[in-house]
């Protein structure tokens, strides 16, 4: 964080002769998120505030409303002061035809979220059903299992059991649909360590119910599949017994690669009829050729490691298989 701070700062130097444009609120809005990086809450608001003069001055609508949601997150993550959160998130969602629908979808989600922390059931719930409606729409069934996996929570707390198990159920199913889809292993394990929660509501909320079988049935089911993604994805540090070299290699590029990423979101956050089209492309080009080198360095830094000897996969056995293997008198 504190190099990146020193780089957007001298970059920040270079528009000090010049009346404050859009390149500047990019830039004082990249110093905030390194001060958010760094918890300095104080001064990641006062860039933040700088920015945010900036767009509205130029009538910059988005700009103006994408302050407004990193504002929201600030207050919400940081200062624990969901009241402010949320009148900044209800500032940015009013130019929600400005965003995409996935945009919109993650601001109500966040804005449900957030009425949830407050007991503000009713409101929280016509949000996380519009974010719902959305990631339908777009296919984000990520989105999804969290909105509903909140909304089975908020049930739970109105005491509303048949509606919290019925939420549930429907973010499990969709939860085991996009385990199912996720090729890269580690994305796997890391989206099951955040979504087991919601299998603990739904065991809750049978137990309390009465219907042991099924909460005893889903306890069984949550064991076997996390236990089944951690066996067959183990971490691994491959970083370990690389060379110094490499690994000074590695922090660096993975800089250059954050940096250039806020170069090119900065010059698309300008409206079209004042992008550089021929530096865009440029940085796109060098970010392609930073990211392929990445890719090519990791590959040397795993090579080298002795821990990627021991990387496993698997793939789970249909019930009938491993049926076939127990003998007669053995039920599952």
């Amino acid at each position: 964080p504190q190099q990146a701070l020193n780089y957007w700062q001298q970059d920040l130097l270079s528009y000090a002769q010049s009346p404050p444009g859009r390149s500047e609120a990019n830039i004082l809005a990249a110093l905030a998120r390194a001060y958010v990086a760094i918890e300095d809450t104080q001064q990641a608001l006062n860039h933040f505030n700088l920015a945010l003069k900036i767009f509205r001055g130029h009538n910059d609508q988005r700009g103006e409303a994408l302050i407004l949601m990193m504002i929201a997150d600030l207050y919400y993550n940081l200062l624990d002061e969901p009241v402010n959160a949320l009148e900044y998130a209800k500032q940015s969602l009013a130019s929600s035809t400005l965003f995409s629908l996935s945009e919109e979808a993650d601001i109500h989600g966040y804005i449900g979220v957030i009425h949830s922390d407050l007991e503000q059931w009713k409101d929280a719930l016509i949000h996380l059903d519009r974010s719902i409606q959305l990631d339908q729409t777009t296919g984000d069934r990520s989105g999804e299992v969290q909105a509903l996996t909140i909304k089975c929570a908020i049930y739970e707390f109105q005491n509303k059991a048949e509606e919290a198990i019925a939420s549930c159920q429907q973010a499990i199913q969709l939860l085991e649909t996009v385990r199912t889809d996720i090729k890269i292993e580690e994305l796997k394990t890391s989206f099951a360590d955040k979504q087991l929660d919601v299998y603990l509501l739904m065991i809750d909320l049978l137990w309390e119910e009465g219907r042991f079988q099924e909460a005893f049935n889903y306890v069984e089911r949550a064991k076997a599949r996390n236990f089944i993604a951690q066996l067959g994805s183990a971490r691994v540090e491959f970083r370990t017994g690389s060379t110094s070299e490499l690994l000074e290699r590695e922090q660096n590029l993975r800089f250059d690669i954050r940096t250039l990423q806020d170069t090119l979101t900065a010059l698309q956050n300008l409206p079209r009829s004042e992008w550089d089209k021929n530096t865009i492309v440029e940085k796109k080009v060098q970010l392609t050729n930073l990211e392929q080198e990445y890719q090519y360095l990791l590959t040397e830094l795993k090579i080298q490691s002795p821990e990627s000897a021991n990387l496993i996969s698997v793939d789970v056995a249909p019930l009938k298989e491993i049926q076939s293997l127990l003998s007669e008198d053995t039920t599952l």
